[in-house]
């Protein structure tokens, strides 16, 4: 079989350059990867880089490569051999890429697995790993890890009566085998992580670290004394970051101690899925980033990597995701300044530092939230409430930032009964359910917070710190406001009351 490194550039370009512009989304959410041709289970793997995001699927037609920053499709990487499972495993460093490809079969060495190395800068393949070794092989390329000059590739030494784990380390340029490395059981070298310093490769409740420059053994995580669970790990300098039984526990390389875990502000029980996918941006502690999903509740938490301070959470739009076993189990990567997560074949892009002020959600006019109580609906462009006396849904709107320190978050109401008193609402969590002529959107707990009174226009603001009167406490922290106001006169359902749309807020 020839070698096919097809790159589809120029109709990739014309094609995102087409597609490539933000669309509605849930806070921070800002971006869409548009993928052409489309493939089946587009986003399975993903990473990035600050320059290039990866996108991996099944069967789809390789690996997509697009611009980090413009987000335009620059090309695709297809497989040089025959496998469905090309891409099941990426990572990127630098101008390279490696890819995975745990299905491929070469009959003349009698590999059952590859993994390919490409050259992002020229967009062309620089060649295949080739493992030295005289032991039957399987599954090579099952997980990989590229880091500068290294290069690691993970795959499973079958023997009659054994079935081990077993990582081969190479260098980059030359491509050549530097050292094989076998494990203890069938699980070793499920996750890889390489930094400056270090080389990582879990087990089933261990993680063995070695030297990055003799490969000589350095210690091992224990990680009997915790939850089960699948085990994924990150590296930056000497800390070791690892998600397992739902948990994301931090550990120093070099005692093996526990220093710390990522725990966020906002749904902070550790459990469920929490921890199932992470992974690590930044070169240094200084400037490094760790992202953690939570696929039950579609969320993915961003920690600051030296101070393991919670930054920020983001919420899928599809935040229902049914059993953790999903096929369309969040996969995520970040870079310095953006966060790539999967999203149903889809991989939406959120900002990590741009602030959402104007998130609204709960409209009176979609079938996505509860049905307004009497067929009040208001029109589903206006993204307000339902309809009250006026014979238009009241909108709701924040202006100002989302920072806590600058603290001047203001909620703005229009097209309310004039004359009439309100009061802004507080929540932790979201949901819709009717209430009085309106969708009650948010509460466990509700809060309130100020009373105001719509004037001669139908309008009125927040007056006091909306961050003060509702106790928000630490950035990370996410609330969601509505203003539920009486409306005694031509009430459309006559319960003389109605809310607002909402407000979502994810505080920095």
């Amino acid at each position: 079989m020839p070698h096919r490194t097809t790159l589809t550039i120029g109709l990739a370009l014309l094609t995102s350059a087409l597609f490539a512009a933000p669309v509605p989304a849930q806070c921070g959410e800002q971006h869409e990867l548009i993928p052409f041709p489309t493939g089946l289970r587009f986003g399975r793997s993903i990473t990035a880089t600050d320059t290039h995001v990866f996108v991996g699927g099944q069967n789809s037609p390789g690996i997509y490569v697009f611009d980090a920053d413009s987000l335009i499709q620059l090309a695709i990487f297809n497989t040089p051999g025959i496998d469905s499972d090309f891409g099941r495993s990426i990572e990127a460093d630098g101008n390279y890429l490696l890819v995975g490809s745990k299905g491929e079969y070469d009959p003349v060495t009698g590999l059952r697995g590859a993994a390919h190395l490409f050259d992002v800068s020229t967009y062309s393949l620089v060649g295949s790993f080739a493992p030295n070794y005289l032991g039957e092989l399987v599954d090579f390329g099952i997980t990989v890890a590229v880091h500068g000059n290294l290069a690691a590739v993970a795959g499973r030494d079958v023997q009659p009566g054994d079935d081990l784990g077993v990582v081969f380390v190479f260098s980059v340029s030359p491509m050549s085998q530097l050292v094989r490395i076998h494990g203890p059981n069938d699980t070793f070298g499920r996750q890889l992580a390489i930094s400056d310093d270090y080389l990582c490769i879990s087990s089933s409740n261990r993680v063995y670290i070695f030297d990055a420059a003799n490969f000589a053994s350095v210690g091992t995580v224990d990680l009997t004394p915790y939850p089960a669970g699948s085990t994924v790990i990150e590296i930056i300098e000497d800390r070791l970051y690892v998600g397992q039984g739902g948990k994301v526990l931090v550990f120093d390389v070099n005692t093996q101690a526990e220093i710390g875990r990522l725990i966020p502000s906002v749904d902070p029980l550790e459990n469920g899925g929490y921890g199932r996918r992470i992974d690590a941006s930044g070169a240094t502690l200084a400037n490094g980033r760790i992202a953690v999903t939570r696929p039950e509740l579609g969320s993915t938490y961003v920690f600051d990597a030296q101070s393991l301070a919670p930054i920020r959470r983001f919420v899928s739009s599809y935040a229902a995701r049914g059993p953790l076993s999903s096929q369309y189990e969040p996969v995520v990567a970040i870079n310095s300044t953006r966060l790539f997560a999967t999203d149903n074949d889809r991989v939406v892009v959120y900002d990590l530092d741009v602030p959402c002020e104007l998130t609204t959600f709960c409209y009176g006019g979609g079938p996505a939230y509860a049905p307004c109580l009497c067929g009040n609906q208001s029109g589903a462009d206006e993204r307000a409430g339902c309809t009250n006396s006026t014979g238009l849904g009241s909108t709701l709107r924040a202006t100002g930032s989302t920072s806590l320190s600058d603290d001047d978050l203001r909620l703005e109401c229009a097209h309310g009964p004039v004359h009439r008193p309100g009061v802004f609402l507080q929540g932790a969590s979201s949901f819709a359910i009717p209430f009085f002529d309106g969708i009650f959107c948010m509460g466990n707990p509700t809060q309130r917070l100020e009373f105001a009174f719509f004037n001669s226009a139908g309008e009125l603001h927040s007056v006091g710190s909306i961050a003060s009167q509702g106790g928000v406490g630490a950035p990370g922290t996410t609330r969601f406001y509505q203003l539920w106001y009486r409306d005694p006169v031509g009430s459309p359902c006559g319960t003389g009351a109605n809310l607002t749309n909402g407000v979502r807020v994810d505080w920095l």
